[in-house]
């Protein structure tokens, strides 16, 4: 059981290297748009209307939807057969998860908490887990299997609370009506799903439904896509066969790597640099509350918060981990990128705090990435490249 589960984690784990691979593509692509001479061209697709929203809106509220279907049914599935479904193998990524988002809202409230952009204190609570693995993935060897599964159950237990924060702390203007009908489609999918009516010919327009009501009713649209990954069924009446869950997230999570967050980081990560002072990437409170949450209060929280855990006998490190490969990974978990450029678009209002905040994502997650690497390169050692030395002595 515990080698199915490792096996596929693995193979998840070289998806996520791979799309995190793809999303840096997408992301400097965008960065080359935005200050090129493309640059109008490139703001003017965003802002079209299709219907009635634009091309952004479409991404934002729509594929996003799509991409947190998705995660909806990677909470759930990691919480009832993976790595979230048992005391012992959660409790460590859940804490360290809890550490890594409190510390850097702290943080951020601590530098910023007294100007107008408080209220984005949700931005560097985030953790990116494709980037994180992609980078990861760079280290080869020196990056146990087990300190990159510890990662990724991190990841969905960061992913968790960024749901409840959304739909908590950044919905505004709630309707009680659209709210209650929201609630009355949910029950009815919840029913045909008990009642093994799983046919998509019923479930996508509802799906489609429940996304419109709960897109006017002041929670953030995607929350309704992860309320349906949440009620997608995980089990079959065949023991053998992969269950519906299983079969969606075979099908949507290369869908969700490979072209939504890419697009969704074209759509969001272009960021002009023309006539920017630079001496505001060190002075800006909205850049430094952020950039230095990311930077020092992810790897602090979720680093403090595991270390806590096991001197005090709550939770133990994973086989073949060191205290040097959970600090590397903790820094890793500092690149929030695509989650943090999300919360930012929830949180802030204004287009010139959103190029800031694109400024602090960026310095923040980078700098992560160089932490994170150089924790790795110095503290760690290549078990290969450690072996062939012994040999050779």
């Amino acid at each position: 059981m515990f080698r199915t589960l490792f096996d596929s984690m693995r193979s998840f784990l070289k998806l996520e290297s791979a799309s995190g691979l793809v999303l840096m593509a997408a992301t400097l692509l965008a960065l080359f748009l935005a200050n090129s001479s493309f640059a109008e061209t490139y703001g003017s697709i965003l802002s079209t209307q299709l219907g009635p929203y634009s091309v952004a809106l479409w991404i934002n509220d729509g594929l996003m939807a799509l991409f947190f279907f998705v995660v909806g049914m990677e909470i759930k599935h990691e919480l009832m057969d993976g790595a979230l479904a048992s005391f012992d193998r959660a409790i460590l990524p859940v804490v360290a998860a809890v550490g890594g988002m409190v510390v850097p809202a702290l943080l951020f409230l601590a530098i910023a908490g007294k100007t107008e952009h408080a209220h984005g204190w949700g931005i560097p609570m985030a953790t990116d887990i494709a980037f994180a693995v992609g980078v990861m993935a760079l280290l080869g060897k020196r990056v146990p299997a087990q300190a990159k599964v510890f990662l990724l159950a991190l990841a969905i237990a960061d992913d968790l609370g960024a749901v409840l924060v959304i739909a908590l702390f950044y919905s505004s203007g709630l309707h009680v009506l659209y709210l209650a009908l929201a609630a009355l489609v949910t029950l009815v999918i919840y029913i045909l799903s008990i009642k093994q009516v799983r046919a998509v010919a019923i479930h996508l327009p509802l799906g489609l439904l429940l996304w419109w009501l709960v897109h006017h009713s002041g929670v953030h649209a995607t929350i309704a896509g992860c309320v349906l990954g949440f009620l997608m069924p995980n089990t079959d009446s065949n023991p053998d066969d992969p269950t519906p869950l299983e079969r969606w997230v075979s099908r949507l999570h290369p869908i969700s790597g490979f072209v939504i967050m890419p697009i969704f980081a074209l759509a969001n990560a272009g960021l002009s640099f023309a006539g920017f002072e630079w001496q505001r990437l060190w002075t800006d409170t909205l850049i430094s509350g952020i950039s230095y949450g990311l930077l020092i209060g992810k790897p602090v929280g979720i680093f403090g918060a595991s270390w806590i855990a096991i001197r005090v006998g709550l939770a133990k490190l994973p086989e073949d981990v060191r205290y040097s490969h959970l600090l590397g990974a903790a820094a890793l978990g500092g690149i929030g990128f695509t989650m943090s450029l999300f919360v930012s678009g929830l949180a802030l209002a204004s287009p010139e705090s959103l190029e800031l905040a694109k400024l602090g994502i960026v310095k923040g997650s980078l700098l992560s990435a160089l932490l994170g690497v150089a924790i790795y390169l110095i503290f760690t050692k290549n078990p290969v490249a450690s072996r062939e030395r012994a040999e050779r002595a």
